[in-house]
């Protein structure tokens, strides 16, 4: 409602501005335009910067965007290709790969600093992000952060893995 006030024409057109289902997390403001990208508590939250997913603003500073926080399995070329098209953005000029582009997120989670990994750490284990993105490739990755050099990611990391099915019971 606080959004909808200063942006009565983004409300108004509802799933045409947001591309997703009235009532997924992806048609809710704050997940696009104040993703959480601070690590703080042991968990991430929120930051008060008030901004729009741009995968080439991702690229160049590695602030990880809105989009690739839910879609994790997405490499950032198609994340700007979507954005290009829904959006009208530039498209970004990437590196081309040979055989397949990784996932943003997991790049960021396994060549990142450490908020980048606690971040990314995070949403494998917040629930939108696991209806979007999937979650049964998940487990690796996390119980290799089991061992990163900051405990804050270990946490992080151990309580996004009992989240999955099948590791509730993971005692960490």
């Amino acid at each position: 409602a606080a959004c909808n006030e200063c942006h009565p024409l983004q409300a108004q057109q509802g799933v045409e501005h947001t591309n997703h289902p009235a009532d997924s997390s992806g048609s809710r403001c704050m997940n696009c335009h104040m993703p959480h990208t601070t690590v703080g508590l042991l968990g991430a939250m929120r930051s008060h910067r008030i901004d729009s997913p741009n995968a080439r603003v991702a690229e160049k500073t590695g602030r990880p965007d809105a989009c690739s926080l839910c879609h994790l399995d997405k490499p950032l070329s198609e994340t700007a290709a979507t954005l290009t098209k829904w959006y009208g953005q530039p498209p970004l000029e990437t590196i081309r790969y040979t055989v397949s582009e990784p996932s943003a997120a997991l790049t960021w989670f396994l060549k990142g600093d450490a908020v980048q990994r606690g971040v990314i750490a995070w949403h494998m284990g917040w629930a939108p992000a696991q209806q979007a993105s999937g979650s049964d490739w998940m487990a690796p990755f996390l119980a290799i952060s089991l061992e990163d050099d900051y405990s804050a990611v270990r946490y992080i990391s151990g309580v996004s893995l009992q989240s999955l099915p099948t590791y509730g019971d993971l005692n960490y």
